[in-house]
């Protein structure tokens, strides 16, 4: 039976293909791509009719730049392929072409990685991080930690055997936001009903309005520290206990009180126009609430809502598992 499988029985069909590599200059890199698996190769580079290599897949470094015929053949146990040749064409190496591209590191601040993308078989690089004119770096894919947040002029030379090539970016370097969490020095609620009543260890803080008399309202203090000026952002989060069709109109009243005193005689009147009203919130999930307008600076700083519907919402307290939260960055 006469065995087809895999070619076997069949010489080869010679064939290959080429490729430049950036080292050594005029280097070729030859790829056998015959079929019906040889297992002999030969290579003639030059075209004067000797073997030159018997490897697979050979490299040969030529004379220069220009046009080289090359002859490939390969054999198995069925016989040997028919020559084939290509003329190959050699380019002239020119100098490296410097790139790179950048990217912030996570840590320590305004440290910059750095990454060559240079072109044309670059071996050696020096970079220039603070615009002096001298070399800062001769690693290929350097860090580079700057002194404060800011633009500033970055070069890299890049070279080869024949020569070298330099480029300058501007590398902007931002500050790193700093986000501080703070949970509230003071929460409870109010109560018309009980007007002397105070309700600072419950875990649930309500807001309800019914018929003029039954109607709470919640109240959150907290202590910015640490600011030099007001904050890129604040968030004050929530989480939901009992939801409704609105989250309540916020305020940020004036006035002192504290956690163990408040009572709805002396709470701090949430008069004026609301700074926001929160639409629909859902048991079970955080609601946030721009508070960035109020925080100037350090400082107590009170939030507090009015529910205006007959639908109760609750908030869960400082006492709870999910304690309320100031989230300020900077």
């Amino acid at each position: 039976v006469f065995d087809v499988c895999c070619g076997a029985g069949n010489p080869p069909v010679a064939s290959f293909s080429s490729a430049q590599t950036a080292n050594p200059n005029f280097t070729m890199q030859f790829t056998d791509t015959s079929t019906n698996a040889p297992n002999v190769w030969t290579w003639d580079f030059d075209n004067n009719g000797t073997t030159d290599s018997t490897a697979q897949n050979p490299t040969f470094t030529f004379s220069g730049a220009g046009d080289f015929t090359v002859k490939h053949t390969a054999s198995n146990s069925g016989g040997t392929s028919p020559a084939v040749t290509q003329i190959v064409h050699v380019n002239a190496p020119g100098p490296a072409t410097a790139v790179f591209t950048y990217v912030a590191a996570a840590s320590p601040a305004h440290a910059v990685n750095f990454t060559d993308t240079s072109t044309g078989g670059a071996t050696g690089w020096a970079w220039d991080f603070d615009n002096n004119a001298t070399t800062d770096s001769t690693a290929q894919n350097p860090s580079f930690t700057f002194a404060a947040a800011g633009s500033f002029p970055v070069s890299l030379t890049a070279t080869n055997g024949f020569g070298s090539t330099s480029v300058t970016k501007t590398v902007v370097v931002s500050d790193v936001p700093t986000i501080t969490t703070l949970n509230p020095i003071a929460d409870a609620y109010v109560s018309k009903s009980s007007p002397t009543k105070n309700y600072a260890t419950y875990t649930d803080l309500k807001a309800l309005a019914f018929n003029g008399t039954y109607e709470y309202h919640p109240y959150f203090q907290f202590s910015v520290a640490g600011m030099s000026g007001a904050p890129a952002s604040a968030k004050l989060r929530l989480y939901v206990t009992d939801g409704g069709p609105t989250g309540g109109d916020w305020f940020n009243p004036a006035g002192a009180w504290t956690e163990t005193g408040l009572t709805w005689n002396n709470a701090p009147a949430l008069t004026g126009t609301p700074f926001v009203t929160v639409g629909t919130v859902t048991p079970g999930q955080w609601v946030e609430i721009d508070v960035t307008a109020k925080i100037a600076g350090d400082g107590t700083y009170t939030f507090a809502a009015i529910n205006s519907t007959t639908d109760m919402i609750t908030y869960a307290s400082k006492e709870s598992a999910f304690a309320p939260q100031l989230v300020i960055t900077r």
